[in-house]
């Protein structure tokens, strides 16, 4: 059966100039926001504003508005695949990342950096992207499970598949990832920074009584869950650049003296929480458990942000089917008004997305060093990223499809969704962990160049078109579009 139901056969060409013109919009829209920065219409200072609207505003309207109307809980729970191919996809990457690292000789924080890149790719602005935009261009992308499948709907569960996948990512990018893979690790020193070496060097004295700096003083800064660092809503995948902001988060007291028994100024307004002030007058075995509570309460606070509030919310609607119906009735009160007001906020949140992610290539004033082996650390993170991991799991994901009957394996965008997230470059977001690491900064830079600029339209096309020959081969569209 051929997999475009109106009998007209489409060749590889054709496919990919259909792709090509997805692909094409994405890059417009991105080339907009990259003039917008070489002009000086769109400075740094505004591009965090406007990522910070985006994110706590635009975004989780977008992905209210495309949940609450278009799921159902049976298909809620169908979606438990995601974290296992999560899984798979993560230990590959890390794989095709160690092998690389390995043949091109690499030490300990270069493997590191390469295999950061190659675990931590974009899935948001990128694949969120050019997921809606195939939603509404390539035919027959409905799921034959659902009677009367739409467009939206299409778009719907692509993005719920991306965010779940990308809620998982950011909790990993912020906990390993910053603490370990993008890191100095301290086995050499031959990269790094002055100021990092002195930090090590201040570290390495705190046991004999040596001086100790006002980081240093406070490890769990650097070694502790970052929810301490990093505010969860700036935490968002690969939609803000703000260093800046993050600096502050950073500071003591100027007149701690060195004390490792002072606090960390409380970023504010982020994740200010009187939890922790809270005080139990009660036996020690009820302390400690209160404790506990307290701590699991933060980490769980320190993980949320509008997005993910917004798709529980967006979930919660669909749960119950007669608010859904109110809500979404036609020509019904609540559905004209309330309902379309959120639908038209979330429609700016794609074009600022790529506006900012194009603003964001812009290279700044800043010069950062190059290590010794700069272009290894550039190439290999390439291929550890977006080359290697799919030679392993594209044919993984076309042999699920074909041959394990499992809910949504069958759900053409999903087969998109997955082959999409196979090969996006690294996550803008990275250029966040190392500017505050220190770590490879010049390295990162041209990383993003290479993978955005260069390689993200040829790499695209070439995988949608795969993924679609997949659905073909497999058989697993049978409603006419």
């Amino acid at each position: 059966m051929d997999f475009f139901s109106s009998g007209e056969t489409f060749s590889f060409g054709q496919i990919a100039y259909l792709v090509f013109q997805s692909v094409l919009q994405v890059v417009f829209i991105s080339l907009a926001g990259f003039w917008s920065a070489h002009s000086g219409l769109l400075p740094k200072p505004s591009q965090k504003i406007i990522s910070m609207l985006n994110v706590d505003l635009f975004t989780p309207c977008l992905i209210y508005s495309k949940m609450a109307k278009a799921l159902s809980l049976a298909k809620i729970l169908e979606i438990s695949i995601i974290p296992l191919f999560f899984a798979v996809s993560t230990g590959i990457s890390y794989f095709s990342g160690k092998l690389v690292s390995v043949i091109m000789g690499l030490d300990t924080d270069e493997t590191n950096f390469v295999i950061g890149n190659s675990i931590f790719g974009n899935s948001n602005s990128l694949p969120v992207s050019l997921t809606l935009s195939l939603a509404y261009t390539l035919p027959n992308l409905a799921w034959d499970q659902i009677p009367n499948d739409t467009r939206d709907n299409v778009a719907s569960r692509g993005l719920l598949y991306l965010l779940i996948f990308q809620q998982i990512g950011q909790m990993l990018r912020w906990s390993w990832g910053y603490n370990k893979l993008l890191k100095w690790s301290g086995e050499s020193t031959i990269n790094m920074p002055p100021s990092q070496i002195q930090l090590l060097l201040e570290n390495a004295n705190m046991g004999a009584g040596g001086s100790i700096s006002r980081h240093a003083s406070r490890p769990d800064l650097f070694e502790g869950s970052p929810s301490r660092i990093i505010p969860a809503h700036l935490a968002e995948d690969d939609m803000i650049n703000n260093h800046d902001q993050l600096d502050p988060l950073l500071e003591t007291d100027e007149n701690n003296n060195g004390d490792d028994t002072s606090e960390v100024q409380e970023p504010r307004p982020y994740l200010s929480s009187t939890l922790s002030n809270t005080h139990v007058e009660s036996t020690p075995m009820t302390s400690k458990i209160w404790n506990k509570c307290i701590k699991v309460m933060e980490v769980i606070k320190s993980n949320l942000n509008p997005p993910l509030y917004s798709m529980l919310l967006g979930i919660l609607v669909a749960c119950f089917p007669p608010v859904q119906k109110e809500l979404y009735r036609e020509e019904g009160f609540l559905n004209n008004t309330f309902s379309e007001a959120v639908a038209q906020i979330g429609s700016v949140s794609i074009p600022l997305i790529l506006i900012v992610l194009g603003a964001n290539l812009y290279p700044t004033s800043e010069n950062f060093a190059r290590t010794s082996k700069h272009d290894k650390l550039v190439i290999g993170s390439i291929i550890g990223r977006m080359i290697l991991p799919s030679c392993f799991l594209l044919p993984i994901i076309a042999i699920a499809v074909k041959y394990i009957n499992v809910s949504i394996l069958d759900d053409p965008i999903f087969v998109i969704v997955g082959f999409l997230l196979t090969v996006s470059p690294p996550a803008i977001q990275l250029t966040q962990i190392t500017q505050l690491n220190e770590f490879f900064e010049a390295e990162m830079t041209d990383i993003l160049f290479w993978g955005y600029v260069v390689l993200s339209l040829p790499v695209s096309i070439t995988v949608v078109s795969a993924a679609i020959y997949v659905l073909q081969w497999a058989n697993i569209n049978h409603m006419p579009h």
